[in-house]
């Protein structure tokens, strides 16, 4: 399954003899979750090597992949060509839920792009997709100003799990 290989592919990252840089470019071309993690783990463990690979992804069409990739760059501080910090901040403003969804889930590890006011903004969202990417990260980073747009996602069926699972993340008072 290919969220298991994702997440084989996360722990076995931390031993360079099992992946490899070749590996990690291979993983990078995959599509689906074993890309966007190889994508991350690139930017993480800060291969500058990956920039020009990084830079050509962020042109394609997929918005996860784009996202996990601007945000790579920026954990490599590449500043060639479009600033990606800029463009990870258009996707979450996008009028494409998808993009918006991709550009939060992949900003959440980068100091200083999540702010509070923009968690808050995801979990109103009218994009299903996207309140429940800002319930995952405000499970994450609990706020107490959130506490009552997570109650209205209750409200939502698709939406109540994980709610009642970002709820759960806060401190009991």
């Amino acid at each position: 399954a290919p969220e298991v290989r994702a997440q084989i592919l996360e722990v076995a990252a931390e031993d360079p003899s099992i992946v490899t840089e070749q590996y990690l470019e291979a993983a990078i071309d995959e599509k689906g979750r074993i890309g966007i993690q190889a994508i991350r783990i690139a930017g993480r463990l800060r291969f500058e090597q990956f920039s020009p690979l990084l830079r050509s992804i962020a042109d394609q069409a997929d918005p996860a992949r784009r996202a996990a990739s601007y945000a790579a760059l920026l954990r490599l501080g590449d500043r060639n060509g479009p600033e990606p910090d800029k463009r990870l901040s258009q996707m979450m403003v996008s009028s494409d839920p998808a993009e918006r969804a991709a550009a939060l889930e992949e900003s959440v590890p980068v100091d200083g792009l999540v702010t509070p006011d923009l968690i808050a903004a995801a979990l109103t969202d009218p994009a299903t997709a996207v309140r429940s990417k800002a319930l995952a990260v405000a499970a994450q980073l609990p706020d107490e100003r959130y506490i009552p747009q997570i109650v209205e996602c209750l409200k939502v069926p698709d939406l109540r799990l994980a709610a009642r699972s970002t709820l759960a993340a806060f401190p009991a008072s």
